[in-house]
């Protein structure tokens, strides 16, 4: 039956000229000078001259000089493998690369037109599309897919007919700053003030959850810039509460500067319009805005404390009371806390209550015996003093059943500024610097006792925009048009116990994510539990009179610089799922495949080692892992991607790591854009999917020891 007529007598070129997307006539024009071949690269015959460049492992564009070296080419390509012309819109100039496969949709099945059209057309059945057929074409069938489904369309059997597009996707990149937010994951950083594992394992955590929206995480504070990319796309709780203007807005006030930062930290959203990512994206964020000052009473702070406990499961408190000599809050408001954090929250299982330490490198308590030198501190811009002999008290970290954080730099020690003492639950990471050196010009007396280089970076973290408080040095004054990244939105120089607490805070929130059942006494304990002790207890300013000689190095699993030690968002998260009342994952169809072989890398070579694994089941993909074993002298050198059947790509690792050795991880969609695209994208698992590890520097050497897959089909 080859050779039938089409209808209406529309040329070759005729059929050639459009194509219907989504039932759109699209004008198109071929290429000219570029054609696609549906085979390898090294598989493509060529004359010198030509271009040939590999968009996938059986798909190859040839580049000529001209028109009508494309087309001798082109020809002499048809006589070994498929070959079709790459097309672009007419007014756009856009181009559309096409497979060798036609969606068949028809307006009646069981007729019979199924099995005629494949026989006249040379074509082979791939599979079904939903309602539709998916067939291939042929070298038989003497028709690029263009011409073909223009000229099926034209028969009345048929409902509609489109070639199968290569699809050219657009991957999310790495957001402009996550990279740099170092107390996140270390692992993208090669900042020599970035000591390795100064972070807290939050992509490890993301693997297991990013945070859901039945758990809710307030942060009082002052006012909230709501449409800031960082936070724009978070979840908002309906009961958002500004209780010094008495309304629903807690928007920032000219002087506001504060709470945009701390939130962002907290639960700042990993789309892609903002460029850095907050711990608990996932989960709901109840902004709280307050403005009493130091003449806030108990009374007052305690109804919003009720008014949160309703709401919430956890509380970020980046706030807090300079050093006293006496103890300033009252016995009964203390016992509230405490007792909200027993039987409060929105589960009444506890509201997990989590406060700063403080930046005034003060004790939470000193006994007076032992404040032998005084405890110096900044307050309104002079140093003041609790006397010798004095005992300290610190407000709100005295508060039994809190989670109290202090600060330490990207060095592993204890922040300049940061509160210590026997109340510190855990420390998280933070910058460094100390406040009276920070804060008070060179001479002011008692000054130059606290001299010292804090080294160290500092945190990534929303900045309210411009005209609203301080932004907290942006990392530039205004915005650069000419960068994808909004300048003056962001900083570098976040921190204080104010940033550690909301990554403390994020970190609640991914446990109770995945275990709600769990009480804030349980929250509290696994924190602890799971911390990492392995720090530096050395001071940068190695006799700070403030901290009278004392240590900070672990006895009986406790230090006084840093609690039980740095947070640890895997392990906490990994525990809390662990525990009796854990959510249990929505039942799923796993394929996983590993592939095991030594295969050296060739030194400073583009080319690289591929590693292949075959999928042979059906469906769509919805979650993917991939676990990649490198044994390498350093990592820095390497660049590693996945490509997915289709020809899609997916790049895991590129040149991160600096000198470290070995590349061995694991990557989800919750860290690696890539990837979280390709889920999104629902693609057909089925194929070959191939790891291509690059070697793209001299000398040092490594090989491909192992990798996996874990594909979760929808």
């Amino acid at each position: 039956m080859a050779g039938r007529k089409r209808r209406g007598g529309a040329g070759d070129d005729d059929l050639g000229g459009f194509i219907v997307l989504g039932g759109q006539k699209v004008p198109v024009r071929k290429h000219e000078t570029d054609f696609s071949v549906m085979a390898p690269a090294d598989e493509v015959p060529h004359e010198v001259g030509l271009r040939i460049r590999a968009l996938a492992p059986r798909y190859t564009r040839v580049s000529a000089p001209d028109a009508a070296e494309r087309d001798a080419a082109m020809r002499e390509v048809r006589e070994r493998e498929v070959a079709h012309h790459i097309y672009e819109v007419e007014d756009t100039g856009e181009e559309i690369l096409i497979a060798d496969r036609v969606i068949l949709e028809l307006r009646h099945e069981g007729t019979g037109e199924l099995e005629r059209i494949m026989n006249e057309y040379h074509l082979v059945y791939v599979t079904r599309m939903g309602n539709a057929h998916v067939l291939r074409l042929t070298n038989d069938t003497q028709r690029n897919p263009v011409k073909l489904a223009n000229e099926l369309m034209q028969r009345p059997e048929v409902a509609a007919c489109t070639p199968d597009l290569m699809q050219q996707l657009q991957f999310h990149a790495v957001p402009e700053l996550f990279a740099q937010q170092w107390y996140l994951t270390t692992d993208l950083t090669t900042d020599p003030e970035v000591v390795p594992n100064a972070d807290i394992d939050a992509i490890e955590a993301w693997a297991i959850s990013t945070g859901r929206p039945e758990i809710v995480v307030a942060v009082i504070d002052d006012g909230f810039d709501l449409g800031h990319p960082a936070l724009a796309g978070v979840r908002l709780h309906p009961d958002a509460r500004d209780f010094q203007d008495q309304d629903d807005r807690p928007l920032p006030d000219v002087d506001d500067y504060h709470g945009t930062p701390v939130a962002s930290i907290a639960v700042g959203a990993h789309h892609a319009d903002s460029a850095m990512r907050g711990v608990a994206p996932g989960c709901t964020f109840l902004p709280v805005r307050i403005g009493f000052g130091p003449t806030a009473s108990s009374v007052d702070i305690l109804e919003i404390f009720r008014f949160v406990s309703v709401r919430a499961d956890v509380v970020n408190c980046s706030f807090g009371l300079p050093p006293t000599s006496f103890d300033p809050l009252p016995r009964p408001f203390r016992d509230a806390l405490t007792d909200l954090t027993r039987t409060g929250g929105r589960r009444s299982k506890g509201l997990v209550m989590v406060f700063s330490a403080a930046n005034d490198d003060a004790p939470t308590f000193l006994d007076g015996a032992r404040n032998v030198n005084g405890v110096r501190f900044v307050s309104g811009g002079t140093i003041r003093q609790i006397p010798a002999g004095r005992t300290v008290y610190s407000g709100y970290p005295l508060t039994e059943g809190l989670v109290v954080v202090a600060a330490m730099s990207s060095r592993k020690r204890k922040a300049g500024y940061s509160s210590w003492g026997p109340h510190v639950t855990v420390t998280a990471p933070s910058n460094n610097l100390h406040y009276i050196q920070a804060f008070t010009p060179p001479g002011t007396p008692g000054r130059a006792e606290f001299v010292a280089n804090y080294r160290g970076r500092g945190q990534v973290a929303a900045s309210n925009r411009p005209g609203h408080g301080s932004a907290f040095a942006p990392i530039r004054r205004f915005d650069d048009p000419s960068t994808p990244l909004r300048e003056d939105l962001y900083t570098r120089e976040f921190g204080g116990t104010s940033g550690a607490a909301p990554v403390v805070s994020g970190v609640v929130a991914l446990m109770l994510s995945v275990n709600p059942q769990l009480t804030a006494a349980e929250v509290r304990n696994i924190l602890m539990a799971t911390a990492d002790q392995e720090l530096d207890p050395n001071l940068d300013l190695a006799n700070d009179p403030n901290t009278q000689g004392l240590s900070g190095a672990f006895v009986a699993g406790r230090s006084l610089w840093f609690g039980a030690g740095k947070i640890d968002a895997a392990r906490a998260v990994a525990r809390a799922r662990a525990l009796p009342g854990a959510l249990q994952p929505t039942p799923s169809r796993d394929i996983v495949a590993e592939a095991t072989a030594t295969l050296p890398i060739p030194d400073r070579t583009p080319q690289g080692v591929v590693s292949h694994l075959d999928v042979d089941r059906d469906g769509r993909l919805a979650a993917i892992e991939v676990a990649v074993e490198i044994r390498h002298t350093w990592r820095g050198d390497l660049r590693v991607a996945l490509v997915a059947p289709g020809g899609f790509v997916a790049l895991l690792h590129d040149r991160t790591g600096g000198g470290a050795p070995d590349l061995v991880r694991t990557y989800t969609v919750a860290d690696t854009p890539d990837l979280d695209a390709l889920a999104r994208g629902g693609i057909e698992v089925r194929g070959r999917w191939t790891l291509h590890v690059a070697d793209l520097v001299a000398r040092d050497v490594g090989t491909l020891t192992r990798w996996s897959l874990r594909l979760r089909v929808g």
